[in-house]
């Protein structure tokens, strides 16, 4: 036996699969009858034959073992996961949080949902974390149009790597609830009015070492404190996030966080609150037990708001075959949502998109949200709304601002950069590459003069494709002559006559339009 330490470990490997350090000594004591120090020593001299994962520190020393030949196969994952559940490592929360969010989460967003601080002496700062999981090829980035760089599973592991209509869809919800939650906050004081901040894709809202998807500081007694003759504001904090029920390793995260920041000595006196649609009973505890406040969009705002915001998130997954199945479905989430603050012009862009495709629906195929990727460069691009028709491709872009102006350096973007990669997409593709194929700009508000004058003189230039664009006077005179009354009650109830909609209008363009003076 004392000969032969790399046999031993060898073959608990080769029967077992990849394991913990303290997993391995535990099967050899069983197996063998040897003491714990024994194995650990076997371990130390299992030789070449046994490799340990490098890059990932666990607590307690312990080490990540297997053999050559397991390196990255759907064993080894499946099994790393599970050490990190066992050890309770920060690796094992960033991966739960990002199997909570569907697969894929933008990097900007890596900081909140990771568990992790940003620089704090004795914990592993969250950049370093996604580093090392990319490093070890768990995780990888890839570049969308829409959230820039996303973080997702490497494509060789057995895992998901997530869709980005999934991410698109829980993104607006999420973004209509932490608006309303903002809203709410300001209302009841929690929140300083002016200073209420919520995540976007650069800068995140930050309180101590954490970056969060709320941040406030708040004057409510007993969070202020008074020092110095000025009061020193607590802070309000909270995380939202919506698609699912969240078990304990969903929520473990956010309780790390807040844990976290107890423990720091110049801590302010802060109130955190985890927002979802429900919460396993278990976690619900949990967070009990840790004073946290986890509470569900019915609670904050009124029942049925949970279940419309996963009806969003489900529609906008599956939005071409909800435009064109259940079209009604478009007016029930405007009726639904629209009393939170900030809801309807987040559902404008989106929905606009479906009510396009609603609208094409005779045309041909539809599909929104497509995504192509150059064939060359590998830059990504995204279609709103595709048409494939007989003989003809459409590729729509759309722009539901209410009635505010396109300018040029818009339609510029759209013709000189994304066009020319969704055109050689489909030149790749046999499916594509005969098909004439239609490049249309379609808005509800309107183009400045520069910009179609810039649109009338591209359009007598090419000749490979065709070119073309509506405004909203002009989408609306194209829903009057199809007889789509339904399309035309929403259009003019969401985006012509929306008061919302009138706020950033051109008062002078408006009238030269009439899309105040259109009826249905």
């Amino acid at each position: 036996m004392r000969e032969q330490p790399a046999a031993l470990v060898e073959q608990v490997l080769k029967k077992y699969g990849p394991g913990l350090s303290s997993s391995v000594a535990e099967i050899l004591m069983k197996s063998t009858g040897v003491s714990n120090d024994y194995a650990r020593k076997l371990i130390q001299r299992s030789g070449r034959g046994v490799l340990a994962l490098e890059g990932i520190r666990f607590p307690r020393n312990e080490q990540f073992l297997y053999l050559q030949g397991q390196h990255k196969t759907d064993q080894f994952w499946h099994s790393l996961l599970k050490a990190f559940e066992k050890t309770g490592s920060v690796y094992g929360l960033a991966i739960n949080s990002l199997q909570a969010r569907d697969n894929i989460i933008p990097t900007s967003h890596f900081g909140i949902v990771s568990g992790s601080p940003d620089r704090l002496k004795g914990h592993i700062a969250h950049e370093v974390v996604l580093k090392r999981l990319i490093q070890i090829g768990l995780l990888d980035t890839s570049d969308s149009e829409s959230f820039g760089s996303c973080v997702t599973f490497a494509p060789d592991t057995p895992f998901d790597s997530g869709e980005l209509r999934s991410l698109k869809a829980r993104v607006v919800a999420e973004q209509i609830l932490l608006e309303a939650l903002r809203d709410w906050a300001r209302k009841l004081g929690f929140g300083s009015y002016d200073r209420v901040e919520l995540r976007s894709y650069s800068k995140q809202p930050r309180f101590g070492q954490f970056d969060w998807d709320l941040a406030a500081p708040t004057y409510v007694h007993p969070f202020v404190r008074f020092g110095d003759r000025q009061p020193k504001p607590g802070f309000f904090v909270a995380d939202v996030l919506l698609g699912k029920e969240l078990s304990v390793a969903d929520a473990a995260y956010f309780v790390n966080k807040a844990k976290i920041m107890r423990r720091q000595r110049n801590t302010r006196p802060f109130m955190a609150v985890l927002v979802a649609n429900y919460f396993s009973r278990e976690a619900f505890k949990i967070g009990k037990e840790q004073g946290l406040i986890f509470s569900t969009p019915d609670t904050l705002f009124g029942n049925g708001i949970a279940a419309a915001l996963k009806q969003l998130i489900q529609t906008l997954t599956n939005a071409a075959a909800a435009a064109v199945k259940n079209p009604k479905i478009i007016e029930d989430l405007f009726s639904k949502l629209g009393k939170l603050e900030g809801a309807a012009m987040n559902l404008r862009g989106p929905l606009f998109e479906m009510i396009l495709a609603y609208l094409l629906r005779n045309e041909g195929s539809i599909d929104v949200g497509y995504q192509v990727r150059h064939p060359e460069t590998g830059e990504p691009a995204e279609v709103d709304v595709l048409v494939k028709g007989s003989g003809a491709v459409r590729a729509c872009e759309c722009k539901g601002y209410g009635t505010s102006r396109v300018d040029l350096d818009e339609v510029k973007e759209w013709l000189e950069k994304k066009v020319p990669k969704i055109r050689k997409y489909f030149l790749s593709q046999d499916y594509f590459r005969n098909q004439e194929m239609s490049f249309e700009f379609w808005i509800t508000g309107q183009f400045t003069r520069k910009a179609i004058d810039y649109l009338e003189a591209q359009k007598r230039r090419l000749t490979k494709y065709r070119l073309a664009w509506k405004d909203g006077k002009e989408v609306r005179e194209y829903v009057r002559l199809a007889k789509e009354s339904y399309a035309a009650k929403l259009l003019d109830e969401q985006y012509f006559r929306h008061p919302l909609s009138r706020l950033d209008a051109d008062p002078a363009v408006t009238e030269q339009t009439g899309l105040q003076l259109v009826t249905a």
